[in-house]
């Protein structure tokens, strides 16, 4: 007989779906058959496999030794692979600094990434704040190597590589889902700030459409409907003015969130983002010594969830880095 309490992180996933990351090897049939049988039993019980499992929960396997290491044994390939992810996720949290945890429910992490991390990987080898996240979860106890065979924490958006601030992630099954609706439903408010050449004239909902070169990885923005563009949505307000006026800040809601939405339509506007090598003002980049653009996540507020309080309504903020205070004062 095999015993296995339901960590956190598994909880909310059906029993079956459970069952089946347990055993990979496993026909479904084969499963059901044994629940009919109750040679796998929930909590004591007899199950059929639709139950959700919750934290705690007991999962008893009346097998032989022989039939569980048969449906649960990995392949050398699928061993070598989880090894090679557990040693990334302690690289990760060791080497990359800066990340911390800002906010925190039994569900949902919300992040700080410095400018220079990836969000997610783009190669094989990339260390992450994915990585990041899974290693300091897995270093806190907060989940285990065997609760990662059946559910892995993750990242639910993305900031680009140079771009700081506010990540989202969930810890369990159930965060991740509540985070992927919310974003697919674009509920959650993300608040940007950025420091840009000249003074914002108009305020307000801003429209463009954007092409994107797949080759370059760079778009390009027009102001009217063109065949191939999406058309994309920002809300922008005026800052404070540094004192030479040449320089401002200017804070953005993102309605849609496309590739490089922010750095491209501020530059289309006349006002790049200071610091932006791909769509900003070179001269402007050096004379102010920014080896990176001043583009930051600073604030998401998540929408009323009355299944969930302790982020229903939530504002997560982080204050302004001290690179965007300094160029207030050119």
């Amino acid at each position: 007989m095999r015993e296995f309490t339901v960590a956190a992180g598994e909880a909310g996933q059906r029993l079956d779906k459970y069952l089946k990351r347990l055993l990979p090897a496993a026909e479904s049939s084969f499963l059901y058959r044994m629940l009919r049988k109750k040679n796998i039993t929930r909590n004591g019980a007899k199950a059929d496999g639709a139950e959700h499992v919750e934290e705690g929960d007991v999962i008893r396997l009346f097998f032989s030794e022989e039939t569980f290491f048969k449906f649960a044994g990995q392949t050398g390939e699928e061993r070598q692979k989880a090894a090679d992810d557990l040693a990334a996720y302690e690289k990760a949290r060791k080497r990359l600094f800066g990340m911390r945890i800002v906010f925190e429910t039994e569900d949902v992490c919300v992040l700080y990434k410095p400018a220079g991390i990836l969000s997610q990987k783009a190669g094989a080898a990339d260390l992450t704040a994915n990585e990041w996240f899974v290693g300091t979860l897995l270093a806190a106890g907060k989940v285990t190597e065997r609760s990662l065979s059946s559910f892995t924490p993750s990242v639910a958006n993305r900031l680009d590589r140079n771009t700081e601030g506010l990540l989202l992630a969930g810890k369990t099954l159930k965060g991740s889902r509540l985070l992927s609706r919310c974003l697919r439903e674009r509920t959650i408010q993300k608040n940007y700030q950025m420091a840009v050449c000249g003074v914002l004239e108009h305020e307000g909902l801003v429209e463009s459409y954007l092409v994107k070169d797949e080759k370059t990885n760079t778009v390009r923005l027009f102001a009217a409907p063109r065949e191939g563009a999406v058309p994309i949505r920002t809300r922008l307000t005026k800052g404070p003015v540094s004192k030479s006026g040449k320089y401002s800040l200017v804070e953005a809601d993102l309605i849609t969130g496309k590739t490089h939405q922010l750095r491209a339509q501020l530059a289309f506007l006349g006002h790049p983002i200071l610091g932006d090598p791909k769509y900003g003002n070179a001269g402007a980049n050096r004379a102010l010594h920014l080896p990176r653009q001043l583009l930051v996540c600073s604030r998401v507020v998540f929408p009323v969830l009355p299944e969930e309080p302790s982020l229903s309504g939530r504002t997560v903020e982080i204050p302004l880095p001290s690179a965007y205070t300094r160029v207030l004062g050119e």
